[in-house]
C-alpha cells in the first residue's frame, strides 16, 4: 500500500545542484602540484577521496597524504581552495523545493556521498542547503549511497516508513539501493519529468487542499507546477 509522502529525499550533485568534477581537479592539480591523472585517481573505487568521503580517513589525513605526493607543506586551510567553483544550485529545482516547504508539512533531507568538510562549505555558499529539514552524507554513514544501510540509517533517524519517503538521484545505483531499503525511488532525468513525478506522486496525495494555492501551468495535459 502507497502511503503518503512525509519526506522529499535529494541527491545534491545532478538534482539540486552541480558538483563540477573538472573545476575540483583543476583545483586539487594547482594548490598541491600534482598531475590530473593522480587527481583524477583520488575518485577511484579505493582513492583518497573515497576513502574520505566514507569516512576511513579524515580531511587532514588527506591533506598531509596529498602534501607528501607533492612534496609540498601547505598548512592545512589551504585544502579549503579546492572547493572553490565546484558546486553549483539547479535554481529550478531550488524554487520548487521552496513552494514545497511553504505550502506542505513534507520534510525536504539531503542524501550526499560527501563529507563534512565539503557540507560545511556547501552550507555557507549554497542557498538550497539551508532548505534542508535534514541532511545525510556518507561520511557520518561510513559508507556511500550505491550501499542499502545507507538509507536505512537514514530511516532509524528520520523515524519514518520506507514508502513514506521519495527519493531522487542522477545515479540508477544510488535510486536501486533505495528502493531495496523500500524507498520509493526515481531517477533524476530533468526538471520537467521532476516536477511530473512531485505532482504525481506526493501533492496530489499529501495536500490536495492546499495544491489550488501553488502556482501552476499546463503542459501535455498534466497539470505541473510552475
Amino acid at each position: 500500500m502507497i502511503g503518503m509522502i512525509k519526506v522529499l529525499m535529494l541527491d545534491y550533485g545532478g538534482v539540486t545542484g552541480r558538483w563540477i568534477e573538472d573545476a575540483q581537479i583543476s583545483n586539487i592539480c594547482r594548490i598541491y602540484g600534482v598531475k590530473e591523472r593522480f587527481a583524477r585517481g583520488l575518485y577511484g573505487q579505493n582513492g583518497l577521496y573515497s576513502l574520505y568521503e566514507q569516512g576511513k580517513i579524515t580531511s587532514r589525513d588527506l591533506h598531509e597524504r596529498l602534501c607528501r605526493k607533492s612534496g609540498k607543506k601547505l598548512p592545512y586551510k589551504r585544502m579549503a581552495g579546492t572547493l572553490d567553483g565546484v558546486y553549483k544550485d539547479n535554481h529550478e529545482v531550488v524554487l520548487l523545493l521552496k513552494k514545497i516547504k511553504q505550502k506542505s508539512d513534507v520534510r525536504l533531507a539531503l542524501a550526499e556521498n560527501t563529507s563534512s568538510k565539503d557540507l560545511r562549505w556547501q552550507r555557507k555558499n549554497l542557498d538550497s542547503i539551508r532548505l534542508f529539514d535534514s541532511i545525510f552524507i556518507s561520511e557520518k554513514a561510513k559508507t556511500y549511497k550505491k550501499n542499502p544501510e545507507f538509507f536505512k540509517k537514514c530511516l532509524k533517524t528520520l523515524k519514518v516508513n520506507p514508502n513514506e519517503v521519495l527519493f531522487f538521484d542522477d545515479k540508477k545505483e544510488n535510486v536501486e539501493s533505495a528502493k531495496k531499503a523500500g524507498i520509493r525511488g526515481f531517477l533524476f532525468s530533468n526538471v520537467r519529468e521532476f516536477k511530473k513525478i512531485i505532482e504525481k506522486e506526493m501533492l496530489n496525495k499529501n495536500n490536495k487542499n492546499s495544491r489550488s494555492e501553488l502556482p501552476q501551468h499546463k503542459c501535455g495535459g498534466i497539470t505541473l507546477l510552475a
